[in-house]
């Protein structure tokens, strides 16, 4: 497929770098004793290596990408994820350290939502029950969990301004998927938007052979036959707390008992055909919210309006579905002209949504294009044990990396030096240097 050469460009070719260390052998050396002023130029390169003293192999294992390091802060606004914005340079994401968090390690988070621009106060906490490991906080915020660094890894590989991306990624990975899902459905207007309702109530009987559903009593229930036909019905189980969704086929308030009877179709969340309403108890609770359709070239993406005040004000994902490439999301409006954006004489106003996609491949499968890394680390350093084949006394002039040094036949040491020894009776007629 192509690829459109944009900001990823950079992380491509920070990729076709890590393969070229993947092929060939790079060490730290130690040049020269006296001050060193390097200059991208032949003669500078020769001289560097002419004085080399000694040096040490960097292992794979310490060859790592990098990202900036936006801490997690009480305070901060974050950038939240959104697929017509370019995010490079962005604090989109944020890195809850040891004293944020119960695990003791450096979690990374993606920000999926930022409240509508509010400031962070609540970080989130990892929880290894959570299956789809995304976060709502108390501040608002939606995080998604990308990965772990630990202690050791964070103090061994952060750099000035940058943490590692940990594991490091394969470079060589297969094509990565094209497709993605529904990440999430923002509200356009969402202080705008008007004239929406939302019923709440429990059930009283469930099932009947027929599929009706009985419901409680409201003082809202419209006497309007088929009132709330074709909106949403989302009923919860107390028990349990296993939700379902389904669309409404039929409504009629019953003005003996005072109850409703509503009939639904297939279950959403399932696909599955649930005249008698397998899995929902008969005590549930419900809400009938006005139906929300996400069109596109995938499948499965399902979600909820919130109302307040009769204004959507966001939208809940619950199945994010797959395989899209595009998708467009509308709120159908209501029937029984409940609803009736064109009246003049109404305040009602539609709600615009628009679906955002994931990256390919969801959230967190590619995180060096996901965080627009365009960096790596390649971490060099001498032991104790190294000591005792390098010198382990001395200010040295010059520090570089060299790629695929050539050494003499058999050399197969991750450290060397490159000094020649003296050895005479006069040794402390000199001095260092």
């Amino acid at each position: 497929m192509a690829e459109i050469l944009s900001n990823s460009f950079k992380s491509d070719v920070t990729r076709l770098f890590i393969d070229d260390l993947a092929n060939n052998d790079y060490y730290v050396f130690v040049s020269g004793i006296d001050t060193f002023s390097p200059e991208d130029a032949q003669a500078s390169k020769i001289g560097f290596l002419e004085r080399t003293l000694f040096g040490k192999k960097i292992l794979d294992t310490d060859i790592h990408f990098m990202v900036k390091y936006y801490p997690w802060q009480v305070g901060q606004t974050y950038v939240e994820y959104d697929d017509n914005v370019n995010l490079t340079d962005q604090r989109f994401y944020a890195v809850v350290g040891p004293n944020d968090n119960d695990t003791g390690d450096y979690r990374v988070y993606k920000c999926l939502n930022n409240n509508n621009g509010g400031t962070a106060s609540t970080p989130p906490n990892y929880d290894v029950t959570n299956t789809n490991q995304i976060y709502i906080t108390a501040d608002g915020y939606v995080w998604k969990y990308m990965y772990v660094i630990s202690q050791i890894e964070f103090d061994a590989y952060n750099a000035i301004g940058y943490v590692p991306i940990v594991p490091t990624p394969v470079p060589n990975n297969p094509v990565p998927p094209t497709l993605s899902t529904v990440s999430d459905i923002v509200v356009e207007n969402p202080g705008d938007n008007f004239g929406y309702e939302e019923h709440r109530g429990g059930l009283v009987a469930t099932p009947y052979s027929s599929g009706v559903i009985i419901v409680t009593p409201f003082t809202d229930w419209s006497p309007v036959t088929n009132y709330f036909t074709g909106q949403f019905m989302y009923t919860t189980n107390p028990a349990n707390g296993v939700s379902r969704l389904f669309e409404i086929t039929y409504y009629r308030y019953n003005e003996l008992t005072g109850n409703a009877e509503i009939r639904v179709g297939a279950e959403y969340l399932t696909g599955v055909a649930t005249p008698d309403l397998a899995g929902v108890d008969s005590n549930a609770n419900f809400k009938i919210l006005p139906k929300l359709e996400i069109i596109g070239d995938g499948t499965g993406a399902v979600a909820i309006p919130n109302i307040v005040n009769n204004r959507i004000t966001t939208v809940t994902v619950l199945d994010e579905g797959n395989g899209y490439t595009n998708a467009t999301g509308r709120i159908v409006d209501p029937g029984a002209n409940q609803f009736l954006p064109e009246d003049n004489t109404t305040t009602d106003i539609r709600a615009l949504i628009r679906p955002r996609l994931s990256p390919p491949g969801g959230h967190g499968f590619s995180m060096i294009d996901e965080l627009k890394c365009k960096h790596f680390s390649m971490y060099g350093y001498i032991t104790a044990e190294d000591n005792t084949k390098i010198g382990d006394v001395n200010t040295y002039g010059g520090v570089g990396i060299v790629r695929s040094p050539d050494f003499d036949t058999g050399f197969t040491d991750l450290v060397f030096d490159n000094r020649i020894a003296v050895v005479t009776d006069e040794y402390n007629k000199l001095s260092a240097n």
